[in-house]
């Protein structure tokens, strides 16, 4: 999208061509087609059919106002869902002033200025600027956040006692014309911008930071840059690696959101010597955190990080199922096993096998009738152990 395209789009003639081109049918294709034989810019048109589309990913995401929203879909896939943006402005909100360096479309800036803060919010891009004061003028932010057009390494920001850093990711080498992809979990960190350096100078100045960083990034580095980092999980997804510096006690572990529930990294939990009546599957920012101790289970195998134990646990940190059988992973006996129990579909849990589901559906010579259990695969050595379970 051009600056030019986006100023256009966030006026009332752009709003009108974005109801237009909302209510024609078929697909984007025939809505392009349709809406240059009206007599509409391409470079317009491109740009309405692509903040629709980004309008329905953050609907499905539960982004407020989705709607309303201006949101392209390449910024939207690096954009903080509001649960984590409330999150992130509730760590600063003590501060009162903050600088957001990379703004992007503004999603954390919005939830600053809910929160009451005033924020200075920078960003180079000038379309994602432009869609981004858009937006804050849906949600009726404006009054609290200064927008800024530039990089924050060149800009002077000693007035700002605390900072908000989300860099952007460089896109990803890929083949000649096929301009990169979009790099969401990386843990080169080169591909920051702006950079990490940034944060060490914050520090030495003594700003308070919020970071939102990769959870692929290793724990040497993340724990140079603050002192506290929070492996945050929302819908059992480890969303991010949130760093902090001189907002809160020094922590290093799982945060389970909304609930709030703070699993500290611990010891990892004893093998097992024979398993118990349940498999747990614990949220993946445990196993991230190192912070399966939590749990209160026992682990399968030195080599995976399912869980078991004769009691149930807290569902909100792992999954839990009713093992049925175990075995070594040997498909022609597993599969006679299933077939003599009528068991005909299977949902196929792993982590370290090498096989997709299907290929081990097929090769288990299950006929899809019948009824359905879970086969979880855990890696045990150089080979497998299947549990058959049911889940509660």
């Amino acid at each position: 999208m051009t600056p030019e395209a986006a100023e256009f789009l966030i006026s009332p003639d752009g709003a009108a061509l974005l109801a237009e081109a909302g209510a024609l049918p078929g697909d984007s294709v025939s809505k392009n087609l349709t809406l240059r034989k009206r007599g509409h810019a391409l470079d317009v048109v491109s740009g309405a059919l692509s903040l629709l589309d980004g309008r329905e990913r953050a609907r499905k995401r539960g982004f407020p106002e989705a709607d309303r929203l201006f949101v392209t879909p390449d910024a939207l896939a690096q954009a903080t869902s509001p649960l984590l943006a409330q999150f992130h402005a509730s760590l600063l909100l003590p501060v009162g002033r903050v600088v957001d360096v990379a703004c992007g479309l503004g999603f954390d800036t919005l939830a600053l200025a809910r929160a009451g803060l005033d924020v200075l919010a920078i960003e180079r891009d000038p379309v994602r600027l432009t869609l981004a004061r858009a937006n804050a003028d849906v949600l009726g932010v404006r009054e609290r956040i200064t927008f800024s057009l530039g990089d924050a390494t060149e800009r002077e920001l000693d007035d700002w006692p605390a900072a908000f850093y989300d860099p952007t990711r460089r896109t990803a080498p890929s083949a000649p014309n096929n301009g990169g992809t979009i790099v969401r979990h990386s843990a080169d960190s080169e591909r920051y911008e702006p950079p990490l350096s940034l944060l060490e100078s914050w520090r030495t100045e003594g700003k308070a930071i919020v970071a939102k960083l990769s959870p692929a990034l290793p724990d040497e580095l993340l724990q140079s840059l603050g002192d506290s980092v929070l492996f945050l999980s929302e819908s059992r997804e480890c969303k991010e690696a949130c760093v902090t510096f001189g907002l809160s006690d020094m922590r290093f572990g799982a945060l389970l959101l909304p609930e709030g529930i703070f699993v500290p990294a611990q010891d990892d939990p004893e093998i097992a010597e024979t398993l118990g009546a349940f498999l747990h599957d614990p949220d993946p920012a445990l196993i991230r955190a190192g912070a399966l101790g939590g749990v209160g289970a026992e682990r399968i195998s030195f080599d995976d990080a399912y869980l078991t134990s004769d009691v149930s646990v807290n569902p909100r940190l792992a999954r839990s199922y009713r093992i049925l059988e175990t075995m070594a992973y040997h498909p022609k006996k597993l599969g006679a096993w299933l077939r003599a129990r009528n068991i005909g579909r299977l949902v196929v849990k792993k982590r370290r096998f090498p096989k997709e589901p299907e290929v081990v559906s097929r090769e288990l010579g299950l006929s899809g009738a019948g009824d359905e259990a879970t086969l979880v695969l855990v890696a045990s050595g150089r080979g497998h152990l299947a549990v058959v379970c049911a889940p509660l």
